[in-house]
């Protein structure tokens, strides 16, 4: 399972409303010299290629620290690679595990996947 995955460092940069922090990580912005190539080595999405094993992907769609494209892309890529998975975004901002809403969801998704 793969809960709001930050799978591309690259994005997270450009679409999170963490992005000046993250730049400390690494030499600064992903647009200064040759920076980029640091953001996409450090990025999990750049070896889907390479991942196998089947998930489960929850996500919220309305979370701004790592956006639900994020999910998308780790779902599609999967996909794409023949590895069983399946999203289950959800469209209220659910907060884990802070919420009996987040509990029902999360429980939901687990159950649904392992007896899928």
């Amino acid at each position: 399972m793969a809960g709001a995955p930050v799978t591309d460092l690259y994005d997270e940069y450009n679409l999170a409303d963490g992005n000046v922090s993250a730049r400390y990580s690494f030499k600064g912005s992903p647009y200064v010299g040759e920076n980029l190539k640091d953001y996409r080595a450090q990025s999990p999405i750049t070896f889907a290629a390479q991942m196998k094993t089947p998930t489960l992907i929850m996500h919220d769609t309305g979370d701004a620290r790592v956006t639900i494209t994020q999910g998308y892309s780790l779902y599609h890529a999967l996909k794409d690679n023949g590895v069983p998975s399946s999203s289950s975004p959800t469209p209220s901002r659910v907060i884990f595990p802070g919420s009996r809403a987040g509990h029902g969801w999360i429980a939901a998704g687990l159950n649904g996947w392992i007896n899928t």
